[in-house]
């Protein structure tokens, strides 16, 4: 949604600072200057000093999410727009021949209205995929060690006896495989293949809890 504001926030942002460059209706420079380790309570400073009335534009970086949540945490800032990099510099080269997208083009963009917007997930469904890539993590650790498993079983000389099962990683396929008589290493390699599945699917199991309804 569009508003109209009286200030617009361009932000540099960094790891351990942003730089700021703050532009008024007019396009004159309100303010300029340094916030360090991107505090909260500098950037929350900054907008009651300036009387509110703000919008705000950062370009999408990899925590993306934690400079917008900041942003949009603070009253005063009636709009956090997060810019596509890649589109503002083409945008950069095109109008402003500067190809350096700093604080002051970024500001200058906002002001005009010509920010190319990158999608900002809401806090809801970031979660969501947080825990989807953590599943995800745990699920393909499982599938190697299984994998490993198999090949380990196919190794024996003279072959396993295990009993038909749907699922060998199953309740009675576990069992079976624990009841094997193995000379070493194939023992001691089955036992520590079956304790660490038994660990992945106990970081599995509440995860995929979570998840139920979100997806």
């Amino acid at each position: 949604m569009k508003t109209s504001a009286h200030y617009h926030i361009g932000i540099d942002a960094h790891k351990r600072f942003s730089q700021i460059h703050v532009l008024a209706d007019d396009g004159s420079t309100a303010w300029k200057g340094r916030i360090e380790n991107n505090d909260p309570a500098a950037f929350e400073g900054l907008v009651r000093m300036l009387g509110g009335h703000c919008k705000a534009v950062f370009e999408a970086s990899m925590n993306w999410h934690v400079l917008h949540d900041i942003l949009s945490a603070i009253e005063g800032i009636e709009e956090v727009v997060m810019a596509h990099p890649l589109k503002v510099r083409i945008i950069c080269d095109a109008q402003l021949k500067n190809d350096k997208v700093d604080a002051l083009r970024l500001a200058q963009l906002l002001r005009l209205d010509m920010v190319p917007r990158a999608h900002a997930a809401s806090p809801e469904a970031r979660h969501t995929k947080e825990l989807v890539r953590q599943r995800a993590c745990w699920v393909g650790m499982r599938t190697r060690i299984r994998n490993r498993t198999h090949r380990l079983l196919g190794g024996v000389p003279g072959g396993v006896d295990l009993p038909q099962c749907s699922d060998l990683f199953g309740r009675k396929g576990s069992s079976a495989m624990r009841g094997l008589t193995l000379a070493e290493p194939h023992r001691l390699q089955l036992d520590q293949n079956l304790e660490a599945l038994a660990e992945l699917q106990s970081k599995i199991a509440p995860l995929e809890k979570k998840l139920e309804g979100r997806c």
